[in-house]
């Protein structure tokens, strides 16, 4: 924090001064306390209410490409791509982008040759309990961004927009009960990274908030017809600060609050990948029920609507695999019984003897 000099009233030594001078000084002093202090949120950690703003988690693609054909999906993690109607985008993270703090970004890339001039959009939708501290303050959100060279919207705009609503825990590309627009701003991009931000007040009633890009192209997509963005950051306060990096461990655990997977990390959930995977004990032989509980690294955020998937480690299918018989179960389930622990149920081969290691892998996606 810093507070720069000097005070609005002069007060020289030995000298009696009135009561106006010193009120200014004291109002100017915390004028700049308020405007430097670290404003709060609780999303990405930190001054920034969003998660992985520096783009650098992304459990789901790891080094891939997600193409969205007009419709909407989770890319990077808890941010969410959608091409509209007769549209199609690839969503993926970038590395090597010489753009000084940051090692990451994320590509939003209109698939050449699509004529379709629907918007493209990159979203993060806070839950309630992360936006509440927002209601009635002035927040500002800031982002660095460049384009590609035949990025096509009119005048090279990309519009950033900071919506709000009334409702609780919703997706912002859905739609927010009584949505309002608290910021929007539309910034000029070049094939260089520059930095933007832009403040205002939001409104006191919020239960939710999210933040939006939207790309508007025009004609038919070249080969570059994308943008860059990365150092995402949304803080209660009037002008920005520096990108508040959260280290990357800490930043994979808040991700995983909305998506969890039992591969490496640096693997995209599969089946038929092999390597280490959960292993139980069949406790029946034959095709009898088998079950384990599963311990979570971090309690999901709900688990009520959560997208649970299984994976076969061995073949190409989704069932649990007999390890000792080099056989697939008959049947493969999971299911949350609380944000804390899964439990996983199977029926085993016929071939199945009690004492047989079952493996399989999972993923579990719980995003708003």
């Amino acid at each position: 924090m810093a507070i720069i000099a000097p005070l609005p009233s002069t007060i020289l030594p030995g000298t009696l001064e009135d009561a106006n001078q010193v009120q200014a000084n004291f109002d100017w002093i915390v004028s700049q306390v308020n405007a430097n202090v670290p404003g709060g949120g609780g999303g990405g950690g930190g001054r920034n209410m969003l998660f992985n703003g520096a783009m650098q988690v992304s459990q789901r693609l790891v080094a891939t490409v997600k193409t969205l054909v007009a419709a909407s999906g989770y890319t990077l993690d808890r941010w969410q791509g959608k091409s509209g109607a007769g549209g199609s985008a690839a969503f993926s993270q970038i590395t090597g982008i010489v753009n000084a703090q940051f090692q990451y970004a994320c590509r939003v890339q209109r698939t050449a040759a699509n004529a379709a001039v629907t918007a493209i959009q990159l979203a993060q939708s806070l839950e309630s309990v992360d936006s509440y501290p927002a209601q009635g303050r002035t927040v500002t959100i800031s982002f660095w961004a460049r384009s590609g060279g035949s990025f096509s919207p009119t005048g090279s705009l990309l519009n950033c927009a900071v919506m709000t609503g009334t409702g609780a825990d919703e997706n912002v590309l859905v739609g927010y009960t009584g949505v309002a627009t608290g910021i929007t701003t539309d910034v000029v991009l070049s094939p260089s990274w520059q930095q933007f931000q832009a403040s205002g007040v939001l409104s006191s009633a919020l239960t939710e908030l999210g933040v939006v890009f939207t790309m508007t192209p025009t004609g038919t997509a070249g080969a570059t017809d994308y943008f860059d963005v990365t150092g995402v950051q949304l803080e209660l306060t009037t002008a920005a600060s520096g990108y508040f990096f959260v280290g990357f461990g800490d930043d994979v655990a808040i991700c995983q609050r909305y998506y969890q997977k039992s591969f490496p990390y640096a693997t995209v959930p599969a089946p038929n990948l092999g390597g280490t995977t959960p292993i139980f004990l069949a406790v029946i032989a034959g095709a009898n029920l088998a079950s384990t509980v599963i311990p979570l690294p971090v309690a999901l955020r709900t688990y009520t609507t959560a997208f649970l998937t299984t994976y076969n480690p061995a073949v190409a299918n989704f069932q649990a695999r007999n390890v000792t018989r080099s056989q697939d179960c008959s049947g493969t389930s999971i299911t949350l019984s609380s944000e804390f622990y899964a439990v996983l149920n199977c029926i085993g081969s016929a071939g199945t003897l009690a004492g047989d290691p079952l493996s399989f892998n999972y993923s579990i996606d719980a995003e708003i």
